[in-house]
């Protein structure tokens, strides 16, 4: 069987702010602890939610960049320059590569053309890499009625002898699909939005300490 530690996580806002930076690099020093951890034990590691920071090397539509560590940290989990976790929204479409509605003039209305944004993120280690099928972002609600984010989703086929063998070429790679949540032949099922996280790490005043609370 498959041992899958999921650590859901819900950092600092505000990804331009340099002191809201910190904090969200103190986070991410904590949940880099928790991967390490995982991976010695063998163990495969999912880790999603509301990262409130862009991937510089997974542009967004808007193409915004990174102002703190928090991704770079939070995929080299060992600080050895290579990444232990993947951003599985790579294989997303870049013109369907946002999460976010940020209303930056505060009318509430969601301009499409400079609204969009992603930081929203499902990073897996390389060794359930093989078992993606599909990834995806489900854009089938209004922001400005329901949640400023939309969900992303991952599908994974654990079953035995069903790994992908994923290679970015091959005819059995992983898809993106658009529109709403798959429906049918559903392994195992992420969403990584505000509101579902599944671990709140909150190290934003203490971050030498940890908190695990549930969400509202």
């Amino acid at each position: 069987g498959h041992q899958i530690e999921v650590i859901g996580l819900h950092l600092k806002a505000k990804p331009l702010h340099p002191g809201s930076c910190h904090q969200r690099e103190g986070q991410a020093k904590v949940v880099q602890h928790l991967v390490r951890n995982a991976l010695q034990s063998g163990n495969h590691v999912i880790v999603l939610g509301d990262l409130n920071d862009f991937d510089g090397a997974l542009p967004d539509e808007s193409l915004q960049l990174p102002r703190s560590s928090v991704l770079r940290m939070l995929k080299d989990a060992d600080g050895d320059g290579e990444d232990d976790l993947w951003n599985v929204l790579e294989l997303v479409p870049p013109i369907e590569r946002y999460s976010n509605w940020y209303d930056k003039n505060r009318d509430r209305r969601f301009c499409f053309d400079d609204e969009r944004s992603l930081l929203d993120h499902i990073l897996i280690s390389r060794s359930l890499r093989p078992f993606v099928e599909a990834v995806g972002i489900d854009h089938g609600h209004d922001p400005t009625i329901v949640s400023d984010h939309w969900p992303v989703w991952l599908r994974l086929n654990l079953s035995p002898g069903e790994a992908t063998k994923w290679t970015g070429t091959s005819n059995h790679s992983p898809v993106a699909v658009s529109g709403g949540l798959p429906t049918s032949s559903i392994m195992f099922v992420l969403i990584g939005l505000i509101f579902l996280s599944v671990v709140f790490i909150n190290v934003c005043r203490r971050p030498s300490l940890m908190r695990k609370d549930r969400l509202d």
